[in-house]
């Protein structure tokens, strides 16, 4: 009989590959890490791999832990992201779910950890302190990004 181990044997990511100077639970402990890491799907992007895109109803939060992405909307010139440090994509659909803003493609071979929503919900309702900080750091996040974005 074949062995499937190696069908099923999926790279997770450990709290050791997370280095995060982006705001999102820059203070969290190992064992914060863990519970969430436990909540989230590990992705390999291959260069030229598409992790969401523009329009796409896909609500749910992506962290980009090794490589460079690129992520960029129709029209406008596509902005390299580079891990490490960690850094959060697609946290307004996550927010408000309506449909991703921009498509990420990866520029080079790259991890990034997914947090759907349902994921999220059921985190939620185990460990509603953790839900709270993770939607705080979101917000930290969106409005450093705002303020950057405005002219001063």
């Amino acid at each position: 009989m074949m062995s499937t181990d190696r069908f099923f044997n999926y790279p997770t990511a450990q709290v050791a590959d997370i280095a995060t100077a982006t705001g999102f639970l820059e203070q969290a402990d190992e064992r914060t890490w863990d519970t969430l890491l436990a909540a989230m799907q590990t992705l390999v992007l291959r260069q030229g791999d598409v992790a969401f895109t523009e329009g796409q109803v896909d609500r749910a939060l992506y962290l980009l832990i090794d490589g460079v992405v690129e992520v960029g909307a129709a029209g406008g010139m596509a902005t390299e992201i580079t891990a490490p440090p960690a850094e959060v994509l697609n946290e307004i659909a996550f927010l408000d779910e309506a449909g991703c803003m921009a498509t990420a493609r990866a520029a080079t071979d790259a991890r990034v950890l997914r947090l759907s929503f349902d994921a999220f919900q059921a985190l939620a309702a185990r460990e509603p302190q953790l839900a709270t900080r993770v939607v705080l750091a979101l917000a930290r996040v969106v409005a450093r990004r705002l303020r950057q974005a405005s002219p001063s």
